[in-house]
């Protein structure tokens, strides 16, 4: 997922002057008007995939034919599975917005970096929290720790 910022860069920093002073009104409502451009315009798209979806009705005779319309329409719906689940974040960003709580990290507690949040505006979780649980998914997904279990067994 990416984001487009939108400002130059004199201007982010002129609404972000300083590390320390950290998030002010100014940056919330930078923060705010970016989220709710992207949902917007997912939205928009989403619209569209949907009704290009239902308007293609190909009779495809053939099987190669019908296979591809099929692995075409699979692909779509997984895109916008993956748009339902972006929308999903960017309203709980909102909600954080509006509730104080955007730049707390949900794991534990720490601030979130600005820049992070200027970088990845939908995240929940501070750098170091972040980087915890991608290392830990990519370890289960590759088996590491089913590894290390079988292993642990047979050192016992």
């Amino acid at each position: 997922m990416t984001f487009k910022l939108q400002q130059s860069d004199k201007v982010l920093r002129s609404v972000f002057k300083e590390k320390s002073e950290g998030l002010n009104m100014k940056n919330f409502e930078y923060f705010r008007e970016v989220l709710t451009e992207h949902l917007e315009e997912i939205l928009n798209n989403s619209d569209k995939a949907v009704l290009d979806m239902t308007a293609s009705k190909e009779n495809v005779s053939n099987f190669i034919g019908r296979s591809s319309f099929e692995t075409d329409r699979y692909l779509m719906l997984c895109a916008n599975e993956r748009k339902t689940e972006l929308i999903k974040k960017i309203k709980e960003a909102l909600d954080r917005i509006e509730n104080d709580t955007y730049t707390i990290c949900k794991t534990c507690g720490e601030e979130i970096p600005l820049a992070h949040l200027i970088v990845r505006p939908v995240s929940t979780q501070c750098i170091n929290c972040e980087t915890k649980k991608e290392a830990d998914e990519t370890a289960r997904l590759s088996g590491a720790e089913g590894m290390k279990c079988v292993m642990t067994f047979q050192s016992s």
